[in-house]
């Protein structure tokens, strides 16, 4: 262990001015992160922002000089490493740069997230088990595959033209991809996010084993075409995943023989839902059409709640042009009780013109996620100042707009329906007018992001330009209700609409 913690002060000895850069941007992130929760329009918060940006920037750059340069100082390309004709062992030489790199990276980026949180006056000690698989991922994502590539290059100059070239691959990727991609969100079925967390975790791995083969035994070669197989791994998976979403969701299977379906759907034909029908076609050159078409929602049980999370068409006309879309995302909030619903359809184009004066059919499938209410939910009066919130989380209102806007540790909520009243007016004879809700919080995983904080948004309905409505306003005092949801069960519901004229559900083109 000695000799260990030897090559560890000689390479504070060595790179002090990177250890010092590094420290120093890191306390530059923790002391700015907060600017960029502040909401307003001055010019002296604007610059503050920017440089709390620099700052989210610029920490993970100094990462890569610090691990780079530690790498580099027992070089491991060629063979004329002065290292190994010492008495110092390749898994002595290992252990110590993981020791100087998590002293200087890992620990201080902990503290940093400690800190943030306690100035967000939110809780460290409660999420502490979130920050340390922030730090995990850190190390596994960032730090191992920096590690790896300052394995196999000899400086930092040929690190930089690699760094350059990945660039490049993924700025190409980026435009191939809306390019010739949809117009559309794509949504990613259950299964194919397994697909591709199977892939992402090949980063690590492979980073560990070229670590592990260069420390070893310095095999640059073998260990280039490891990472030349990786990214040609992970572009088989960004290619592989278009024609896997075009396929049949298995993640969502319909409901069985005899299993009561979480929902009913039936097409609404009373004509006050129709659009106005337009006689003018869309411009060509766009992609789709969008097509409202009415449909009543029915059957969702008491206490739960119905998340479309995609959607597919199915199209047919009398005369045989048909065709099925990918599975696209949809964002709508989920559904409660019996509703009536203007349901968005991308249609293509050519198709639409093809069909013009005619009927088409729709089948429309929906991958749908069951949620129950909690049988505890949380009250608390509206407060303009701060409110705690469940989860570790707190609200308050901002001067712009009058936004409520909420922040969490860590990750988001769990999906949780937050219900009020509102008044027409804030006086002590005003009476409710009525009720709003807004859905914050999902599924997801921990933030990526340096952050530790995860800022909900507007929770109460604010308008977007700070005028009143109206619908009435939010009083202070009014109860506000969180209700969480927990998952039930995926289902597949599919409906048959009749036949319709798409010029009557047209959504009119923006002018």
């Amino acid at each position: 262990m000695s000799k260990t913690l030897r090559i560890v002060a000689k390479d504070i000895r060595h790179l002090w001015p990177e250890v010092l850069l590094t420290l120093a941007l890191t306390a530059g992130f923790a002391a700015t992160e907060h600017f960029g929760w502040q909401v307003g329009q001055s010019s002296g918060l604007r610059e503050s922002q920017i440089l709390s940006a620099w700052m989210n920037a610029l920490m993970p750059l100094s990462w890569w000089l610090l691990v780079a340069r530690a790498v580099h100082d027992e070089s491991l390309v060629g063979d004329r490493q002065f290292w190994i004709t010492r008495p110092y062992s390749w898994q002595r030489v290992l252990g110590a740069k993981i020791i100087f790199l998590a002293t200087f990276i890992l620990l201080p980026f902990l503290l940093a997230q400690c800190f943030i949180l306690h100035q967000a006056g939110l809780h460290p000690l409660v999420v502490f088990p979130g920050l340390l698989l922030k730090l995990v991922l850190l190390f596994a994502f960032v730090l191992l595959p920096l590690l790896a590539l300052s394995t196999v290059t000899p400086s930092l100059t040929r690190m930089l033209l690699i760094f350059l070239a990945v660039i490049i691959y993924a700025l190409l990727a980026i435009y191939l991809t809306s390019a010739f991609g949809p117009t559309a969100p794509l949504w990613v079925p259950m299964g194919d996010r397994q697909i591709w967390a199977a892939f992402i975790f090949l980063i690590p791995v492979i980073a560990v084993a070229v670590t592990l083969l260069q420390y070893a035994r310095r095999r640059t070669p073998i260990s280039n075409w490891l990472l030349i197989g990786l990214i040609g791994l992970l572009t088989f998976a960004c290619i592989g995943s278009v024609y896997v979403k075009r396929k049949v969701v298995v993640s969502f299977p319909p409901s069985a023989s005899g299993e009561a379906p979480p929902l009913r759907m039936e097409f609404n034909p009373d004509p006050a839902y129709q659009l106005a029908a337009i006689s003018s076609l869309p411009k060509r050159g766009v992609e789709s059409v969008t097509l409202l078409v009415p449909i009543k929602v029915l059957g969702i049980a008491h206490s739960h709640a119905i998340d479309v999370v995609g959607k597919s068409i199915t199209y047919e006309d009398a005369g045989g042009v048909h065709g099925t879309t990918t599975w696209y995302q949809d964002s709508r909030d989920p559904l409660v009780g019996d509703a009536q619903i203007r349901e968005e359809i991308y249609l293509p184009q050519d198709i639409y013109r093809e069909t013009e004066g005619k009927s088409i059919t729709l089948h429309l499938a929906y991958a749908v996620t069951e949620l129950e209410a909690e049988p505890m939910s949380f009250t608390t009066p509206f407060n303009e100042a701060q409110m705690d919130v469940p989860q570790n989380g707190h609200c308050f209102k901002t001067e712009l707009f009058g936004e409520v806007n909420c922040q969490y540790a860590i990750k988001k909520p769990q999906l949780t329906r937050i219900t009020w009243h509102l008044h027409p007016t804030c006086d002590a004879s005003s009476s409710a007018d009525r009720a709003d809700e807004k859905w914050i919080g999902g599924e997801e995983a921990s933030e990526t992001g340096f952050s530790p904080i995860v800022s909900v948004n507007n929770i109460l309905n604010a308008d977007p330009l700070g005028r009143k409505t109206d619908d009435g306003e939010v009083c202070p005092g009014e109860p506000l209700t969180f209700t969480r949801y927990r998952f039930v069960r995926r289902r597949l519901v599919e409906i048959t609409l009749p036949p319709i004229d798409p010029q009557h559900y047209l959504l009119p083109p923006r002018t």
